[in-house]
């Protein structure tokens, strides 16, 4: 999810472009740096440690994507502009943009999906964020960027 953050929010956000997001902008989802994530699933597929176990890899935080762009706007010190597509659209154009890209189409769906978690306002901005004791932000362009 680090790439999710930063893709699609942080780089239109450094630009100075606009952000565009699905719904209302408060689902929240767990953000995972890949960074964290690629040390457990070598450790997985080359030790017996984790054999016929499930690993849940999980981030520190459930966040949205307003509190993501007020990271952004606390860290740029200037507010960012955010065009926010209304949930109503969403159905009817994840159905228009399925025969051309499913993945697409999925992603314009989760906002209707997935229950709306606390709003950003009643949730704090950590100041880090991940707890692998590695130096990484889901929120910050990945280190191989």
């Amino acid at each position: 999810m680090d790439l999710h953050a930063f893709e699609l929010i942080g780089t239109p956000m450094l630009a100075g472009k606009t952000v565009h997001v699905l719904g209302d902008g408060r689902f929240s989802r767990n953000l995972v740096a890949i960074s964290d994530v690629a040390p457990i699933v070598l450790e997985a597929l080359t030790s017996d440690r984790y054999r016929d176990k499930t690993i849940d890899v999980l981030g520190p935080q459930d966040m949205s994507d307003v509190e993501i762009i007020a990271f952004y706007e606390q860290r740029l010190s200037r507010t960012g502009r955010v065009r926010f597509l209304p949930k109503a659209a969403l159905g009817p154009l994840s159905r228009l943009m399925r025969p051309f890209h499913a993945g697409v189409a999925n992603l314009m769906r989760l906002p209707l999906e997935l229950p709306l978690a606390q709003s950003a306002e009643d949730t704090p901005l950590p100041s880090v964020v991940g707890d692998s004791g590695l130096d990484t932000d889901p929120r910050l362009p990945p280190k191989s960027c």
